[in-house]
């Protein structure tokens, strides 16, 4: 059934301001842009850190792209369990001190003079976890706090926020580069992730009862509250859990098409992100505050995405409004190659292809985002969510090392539109599935509890 607090913070956004309304999404709302800020300058600061600090080899940058990812891959199927069994607002406070304190090494170690490329490939992996865990508590406990019917519009607004930070943080970061370094730009980084713990910490959310796959309560389980750290006494075996939530994503057909076009996607964007850095500071020659320059502007396409999100979802159709920007995404990997014949500046190229990336990506997620919540039922909220993204995020660090191994042996040219094809697969999912006949979301495809 559904929880109570779905009507309660339904009406409350009902009088006049939405999901600001709801003091804990407010906080989670900060926490989302003191972490964007971090990651944006973090981003930024690996590329430079290691591409001019320490020199580092292709082979060496696709390991540090990968390792950023590869927690998704080994442990992305039980960390939705885990999750589902704890407090959601413990796991994210954790995941934000475990990656501050990683990302404040690297600073320190720099000063010391003994910061290695080994040093930034530890850094990857370790948050590459704790964002594992962030990932799933944040998507499995916002629906709780917004009710499940808002749960696009709370997207929309973390998207406004996080792309807005993507215009400022890139440019800026970039400039400070020039006066300090990348290795003491990570300082700033571990700065805001402390200050989004200090925001989490504030959150007061109750989550509903966990329910058996069937939709019953679970009479052997009390009532969890995310405030206080209080736990459910007894769980569904760990195994039964894990193919509980496999099951429903491989059973839904909404689900099972969104996780192999994402896949796709994905693949494509682990071979682009290990050599991005190296094909625009090394082949093109741009410097590191071109570099944040272009990224900044082009993340004006969040913006643009996060405010014409839901206009595009009602306009198409929140499936439609999916498909059509998955299958856009191979235009946006192709202008970085391009980059190097256009009549052009090289800057240009790489300022568009953030644009078409920001503002697909964001438009997407707004639409699905919401779909995603609509078909889970909550007691397998993050199971499904952790089914996902071992998939989709998983994909990551196989397509980083095969990016690695291509550009290797070909150059960094030929991976680049190794990725834009990868992408442009993408549409073969869905012309399998259902999908394509349907403009919204079939009320049989929805969840009842």
């Amino acid at each position: 059934m559904t929880p109570d607090l779905d009507k309660t913070t339904a009406r409350e956004g009902e009088r006049g301001f939405g999901v600001l309304r709801v003091a804990s999404f407010r906080r989670l709302w900060a926490a989302n842009l003191a972490g964007s800020v971090g990651q944006q300058f973090g981003t930024l600061a690996l590329s430079v850190t290691a591409v001019t600090t320490l020199h580092a080899s292709t082979f060496e940058m696709s390991v540090i792209a990968a390792l950023g990812s590869m927690a998704y891959l080994v442990l992305g199927i039980p960390s939705g369990v885990w999750v589902d069994r704890w407090s959601k607002r413990r796991v994210l406070l954790t995941a934000e001190v475990v990656r501050a304190v990683a990302i404040a090494g690297v600073p320190v170690a720099f000063v010391l003079g003994v910061l290695s490329v080994a040093q930034l490939m530890v850094v990857a992996a370790v948050t590459g976890v704790a964002d594992l865990f962030f990932g799933v508590a944040h998507t499995s406990v916002l629906p709780a706090i917004v009710s499940r019917a808002r749960v696009s519009e709370a997207s929309a607004r973390l998207q406004t926020s996080d792309t807005t930070i993507r215009v400022v943080g890139p440019g800026l970061a970039g400039q400070i580069l020039q006066f300090t370094g990348g290795p003491l730009v990570y300082g700033v980084t571990a700065i805001t992730h402390a200050l989004s713990w200090l925001f989490i910490s504030g959150i007061d959310v109750t989550e509903p009862t966990r329910v058996d796959a069937t939709g019953n309560p679970d009479r052997n389980t009390a009532r969890n509250s995310a405030h206080n750290g209080a736990r459910n006494r007894e769980h569904e075996p760990f195994w039964s859990s894990l193919r509980t939530g496999l099951g429903f994503v491989a059973g839904h057909p909404v689900l099972r098409t969104f996780l192999m076009s994402g896949a796709l996607i994905n693949l494509g964007a682990g071979a682009y992100s290990a050599v991005l850095a190296l094909f625009v500071l090394r082949d093109l020659g741009l410097s590191p505050a071109l570099f944040g320059l272009a990224t900044s502007i082009g993340a004006l396409g969040g913006i643009i995405g996060s405010l014409a999100g839901l206009r595009v979802k009602r306009a198409l159709g929140s499936i439609r409004a999916v498909v059509v920007c998955y299958c856009s995404l191979s235009a946006a990997f192709a202008m970085v190659p391009l980059a190097a014949v256009l009549p052009v500046p090289h800057v240009v190229s790489i300022t568009v292809s953030s644009l078409l990336f920001s503002a697909l990506l964001v438009m997407a997620s707004i639409s699905s985002t919401g779909i995603n919540a609509r078909v889970t039922p909550y007691s397998l909220m993050g199971r499904v969510t952790s089914a996902r993204r071992f998939v989709t995020m998983g994909a990551v660090p196989v397509g980083a090392m095969v990016g690695g191994l291509v550009a290797t042996l070909t150059g960094n040219t030929w991976t680049l539109w190794l990725a834009a094809l990868l992408a442009a697969l993408t549409i073969v999912p869905f012309a399998c599935s259902p999908l394509l006949t349907v403009r919204e979301l079939p009320g049989t495809w929805e969840a009842e509890t």
